[in-house]
């Protein structure tokens, strides 16, 4: 049993020696400069792998925003609130990128409208968005396009002299946007877009109303 209990432990040691020195070998590889591993490449030999250049970034923005809608909304046709939005694009060399971007903003009207026949208190617009990314390079800062799938619900109190009532609509629906982004550091940006979402309509207030608008974004962006 003694030159067993030796001979385990014996193999236990050099597996461990051996698991260090893979991962110092490791370790060692992957914080050489691409020049030195291009140097090690044969001409031809397609077997060597190069690190690729593309990376991936994430961004959160923080953006006031103003909301245009249908003119069956007037008086209250345009609103404002703010907005949060969390993008990730994978980089390429030259700055731009392709990814994936999900927001979510809300924007409130202090004005009255008529649509469903008596002055409302207040109308709250919130919307929800996924979509793709794109960003190319264009002057000191980079171009800016997305589009995909938008969710609009709106909230909205009716006073009539029989009492108040509450109505919570929702809209499915598509959004575009473009627009520049301007660097004011390395890792804040400023973000300037404007945007035009189509959407189903909804006739639950006895009437057909539509959902679609047209919106400016002004924000800040913090890049990590």
């Amino acid at each position: 049993a003694g030159p067993s209990m030796w001979r385990d432990a014996y193999a236990g040691t050099m597996e461990i020696k051996l698991a260090i020195s893979l991962t110092l070998l490791a370790a060692s590889c992957s914080s050489a400069p691409r020049g030195a591993v291009a140097a090690l490449q044969e001409p031809g030999d397609s077997n060597v792998a190069v690190a690729s250049p593309r990376h991936w970034d994430q961004s959160v923005t923080l953006a006031w925003n103003r909301r245009y809608v249908g003119s069956e909304w007037e008086p209250a046709d345009d609103h404002q609130g703010v907005g949060v939005e969390f993008s990730s694009l994978a980089r390429d060399e030259d700055g731009g990128g392709t990814g994936v971007e999900v927001g979510f903003s809300r924007a409130d009207s202090t004005g009255d409208s008529y649509v469903v026949g008596h002055g409302s208190t207040w109308r709250r617009w919130t919307d929800y968005t996924l979509g793709v990314r794109h960003e190319r390079p264009l002057g000191r800062g980079r171009w800016l396009l997305s589009g995909g799938a938008s969710y609009v619900h709106v909230d909205m109190n009716s006073l009539s002299i029989f009492g108040g009532t509450r109505w919570d609509l929702g809209s499915m629906g598509l959004y575009l946007r473009t627009g520049y982004i301007q660097p004011l550091g390395r890792h804040l940006e400023l973000v300037v877009s404007g945007r035009y979402r189509h959407g189903e309509n909804d006739d639950r207030i006895g009437r057909e109303v539509d959902f679609d608008q047209a919106g400016i974004d002004v924000g800040l962006t913090w890049r990590f």
